[in-house]
C-alpha cells in the first residue's frame, strides 16, 4: 500500500518523465523477449531437438518471420538477433540515464519545494521547530526519498521485463510458466516479514540521523565554549554515541539485504531443480524449448533477487518519505497569514492596544499600550526578558499577540501585505547574521537592487568605510561563516 502511494506521488510529480521511462522500459522488455524468441529457430537451425519436426513454438516463430519476409536462414536469423540485441543495449542505456536524471531532478524539486514552504511559514513555527530536523530533512532525507523513488521506478522496469519473459515462456509452455510463477510468488511471501522489519529499521534510521544532526549543530555552535572549557572529551562522546546509533540502524538494514540474498539464491537453486525435473519427466519438453525456458529462468533468477533487494531497501527508505510528507503538511498548516493591502509608508504611527503575549507558559507582555508616532525616535528600555524584542517581533508581524490589537495608521496590522511592510523595516538583532560570502554579497542579500555606490553610501552612514577600505579586497572581502574572518 505504501509503495502504491509513493508510486502515485512519483507519477504526479513527473508524469512526462515517467511516461518516457515506462515506454523505454517496455522497449527493453520487448527486445529481451524478442531475443529469447529468436533462440528457438537458432537452436533448430543447429539441430537442437529431439523430435523429427520442430516444436510448435518454433513453427510459430518461423511463420512470424516468414510473414515479414525474413527467411529461416542462419545468416538472416543471426543478423536479426544482432539487431534486436543492439536495440536492447540502446534502450537499457537510455533507461539508466533517465533513472539517474529523474532521481536527481526529483531531489532538486523536493529541496526547493520544502524550502519554499519553510520560507512561507510563520516565524513562530520557524522559531519553535528544531532547525536540525529541517536541515536533516533537506540534506539527508531528501536523497533517501530520491533513492526510494529510483528504486520504485527500477522495480517497474524489472516487473515489465518479467511480464515479457513470462509471455515468451507461456508461448512455449503454459504449464512451465505457471510453475515459474508459483515459485516466484512463494519467495516473495517468505520475505514479507523482512520487509516489515526493514520499515521499522528505516524509522529508527530517520530518528538517529536527525539526532546526529542536532548534536552536530549544537556542538559546532558551542565550539568556542567547548574549546575554552577543554570539554572536547565530553563533546566527542556525545557525537560518538549519536553516530554509533545511526551506524547500528544502517548496519542492520544492510544485514537484511544480505539476508534477502541468502534466502533468495538457495530458493532459486531449489526451484531450478524442480523446473528441470518437471520439464523433462512430466512435460516432456523438446530440448530446444527446454533450453530457452532455462535461459528465461536463469535471466529471471537474478532479477527476482534484485527485485527482492529493491523492495527491502525501499521499505527501509519509506519512513523518510513519510516524514517528509509530515513536515510538508506541517509547513502548509503553518503558512503565515497576511492581508493584501500594500504598505506605502507610515503617516500617523503604530499603536499597540491591550497587547498580551505568552511564550512557553510565561507572560512576556501583559496588557501593553504603546504609541509610536511617525517620524519619531522611540527607545524601549528594560531588563533582559522584559519584552523589548517581542515588541519588535509584533510590529514587524513576526508574532501575533495572544490578546489586544496592533494598528498601523489606524488599520489592523493583519490587513497589510507583510512583505511590503518588512521591505520598510531595518532590523538589527542582538546576534547579527553573516553569510559566508563577500561584503558586497552580504549587503545584496537584503538589498539586491543596490549598486556599489549605494553600498559605499550605506557603509559611510554606519562608519564602516575606513574598515572596508583597509581590507586588501575591499567589498570582495569574504566574511566567513557567521563573520568569523572579522
Amino acid at each position: 500500500m505504501r509503495l502504491a502511494v509513493l508510486w502515485g506521488r512519483i507519477v504526479g510529480i513527473a508524469p512526462k518523465t515517467i511516461a518516457i521511462i515506462t515506454a523505454i522500459t517496455v522497449g527493453v522488455g520487448f527486445t529481451e523477449g524478442a531475443g529469447l524468441g529468436l533462440l528457438l529457430p537458432l537452436l533448430s537451425l543447429v539441430g537442437v531437438s529431439t523430435r523429427t519436426n520442430p516444436s510448435e513454438p518454433t513453427e510459430r516463430v518461423a511463420r512470424l518471420l516468414d510473414s515479414v519476409g525474413i527467411p529461416i536462414d542462419l545468416g538472416w536469423v543471426l543478423g536479426l538477433f544482432l539487431v534486436v540485441g543492439l536495440l536492447q543495449v540502446g534502450f537499457q542505456s537510455h533507461q539508466k540515464y533517465l533513472l539517474v536524471y529523474f532521481r536527481e531532478a526529483l531531489q532538486l524539486r523536493l529541496r526547493k519545494h520544502l524550502y519554499r514552504q519553510f520560507s512561507r511559514a510563520s516565524w513562530r513555527y520557524q522559531a519553535d521547530e528544531r532547525a536540525a530536523q529541517f536541515s536533516n530533512a533537506i540534506i539527508t532525507e531528501v536523497p533517501r526519498v530520491g533513492a526510494a523513488a529510483g528504486h520504485v521506478v527500477n522495480a517497474l522496469g524489472i516487473v515489465v521485463t518479467f511480464l515479457f519473459y513470462l509471455a515468451v515462456s507461456a508461448w512455449i509452455s503454459w504449464q512451465f510458466t505457471l510453475l515459474l510463477s508459483v515459485c516466484g510468488g512463494s519467495s516473495f511471501l517468505l520475505l514479507r516479514r523482512i520487509l516489515r522489519a526493514s520499515h521499522r529499521l528505516g524509522e529508527g534510521t530517520y530518528n538517529a540521523s536527525t539526532q546526529l544532526q542536532e548534536v552536530m549543530n549544537e556542538q559546532l555552535a558551542a565550539s568556542k565554549v567547548i574549546h575554552a572549557s577543554n570539554a572536547w572529551e565530553c563533546s566527542r562522546a556525545l557525537l560518538g554515541r549519536a553516530a554509533e546509533a545511526l551506524m547500528l540502524f544502517q548496519t542492520r538494514i544492510n544485514l537484511h539485504t544480505v539476508l534477502v540474498n541468502l534466502l533468495v539464491q538457495p530458493l532459486a537453486l531449489v526451484f531450478i531443480v524442480i523446473v528441470i525435473f518437471v520439464g523433462i519427466r512430466i512435460l516432456a519438453l523438446p530440448p530446444a524449448d527446454l533450453i530457452v525456458l532455462l535461459v528465461i529462468f536463469y535471466r529471471l533468477s537474478p532479477r527476482m533477487a534484485k527485485l527482492q533487494e529493491i523492495l527491502q531497501r525501499t521499505a527501509s527508505l519509506l519512513p523518510s518519505y513519510e516524514q517528509l510528507g509530515r513536515i510538508s503538511a506541517e509547513l502548509s498548516a503553518a503558512v503565515e497569514p497576511e492581508g493584501g493591502r500594500p504598505f506605502m509608508g507610515l503617516t500617523e504611527g503604530i499603536r499597540l492596544d491591550g497587547v498580551s503575549v505568552r511564550l512557553e507558559g510565561v507572560d512576556v507582555l501583559t496588557d501593553v499600550d504603546l504609541t509610536i508616532p511617525s517620524n519619531s525616535l522611540v527607545a524601549l528600555v528594560g531588563p533582559s526578558g522584559s519584552g523589548k524584542s517581542t515588541v519588535l517581533d509584533l510590529v514587524s508581524g513576526l508574532r501575533t499577540p495572544d490578546a489586544g490589537t496592533i494598528t498601523i495608521d489606524g488599520a489592523p496590522l493583519s490587513e497589510f501585505d507583510l512583505g511590503s511592510l518588512r521591505d520598510r523595516i531595518g532590523l538589527v538583532t542582538q546576534q547579527p547574521a553573516f553569510f559566508n560570502a563577500t561584503i558586497r554579497e552580504n549587503i545584496h542579500f537584503l538589498a539586491p537592487e543596490t549598486d556599489d555606490s549605494d553600498i559605499w553610501h550605506a557603509l559611510d552612514q554606519v562608519g564602516l568605510t575606513d574598515f572596508v577600505c583597509s581590507r586588501p579586497k575591499g567589498l570582495d572581502t569574504v566574511l566567513g561563516d557567521q563573520g568569523l574572518r572579522l
